[in-house]
């Protein structure tokens, strides 16, 4: 078997672990913000902005991939690009989800919230050249079709009327996960550096807000 080949499909294997790994850990995404709820939702994005910040910092030192950052803040389309990713992804999408886990549970959240990589299947052909396959249309509608029945009253995660402008909240942030997963992938630049600056545009924007509103404290959150 040719060299190629077979680097295709290592690398292919490598994604798929990687997605189900990611799959995984943002399973927890919605019970992480339901248990931040108890503290005010500026103070909770603020949190996250900082700790995301610092953390992928350190991943890009390690990496040393620091060097792309000069490149990233001198080039005004990449930086419009990333800083607009992270700003939508990392501030707006948490501002966003951690709002609504004040209102609706964790249940709820989680299965609203996962419409995002339905929704970019549906964004594929206009985001990013693909097509979409008539295998993965039907997927798409059945997955939908199986998140209406789930949300349907007498289930575990039925959806009350009063609850209905928070899923519309949680269907928001699905979308922008949902643009900036696209985004990210069209434009494909290099992993821990540019995850360093999607943390630190978005902190950059969310701390002066946090700071005019007394949220910018770390008091009241444990370890």
């Amino acid at each position: 078997m040719p060299i190629a080949i077979l680097r295709d499909m290592k690398l292919k294997f490598y994604g798929y672990i990687m997605l189900a790994v990611f799959l995984l850990s943002a399973a927890g995404v919605p019970i992480a913000y339901k248990y931040g709820s108890g503290i005010k939702t500026l103070q909770l994005v603020f949190f996250v902005e900082v700790i995301g910040t610092i953390f992928s910092a350190i991943f890009m030192l390690i990496k040393r991939t620091h060097r792309y950052v000069r490149a990233y803040v001198t080039n005004i389309t990449q930086f419009a690009t990333l800083a607009s990713t992270g700003i939508l992804a990392f501030g707006l999408e948490s501002l966003l989800l951690s709002y609504s886990a004040h209102f609706i549970s964790a249940s709820l959240i989680a299965v609203i919230y996962r419409a995002w990589p339905l929704m970019l299947v549906f964004m594929a052909p206009f985001l990013l050249r693909e097509r979409i396959t008539k295998l993965e249309v039907a997927g798409m509608l059945v997955g939908f079709g199986a998140m209406a029945v789930t949300m349907l009253r007498g289930t575990a995660v039925s959806i009350p009327t009063s609850a209905l402008p928070f899923v519309a909240i949680v269907l928001i942030a699905a979308f922008l996960d949902a643009l900036t997963s696209g985004i990210q992938k069209r434009y494909q630049y290099e992993l821990s550096s540019s995850l360093f600056m999607y943390n630190l545009t978005s902190l950059i924007i969310v701390a002066p807000i946090a700071l005019y509103f007394n949220a910018a404290t770390f008091a009241g959150i444990g370890i």
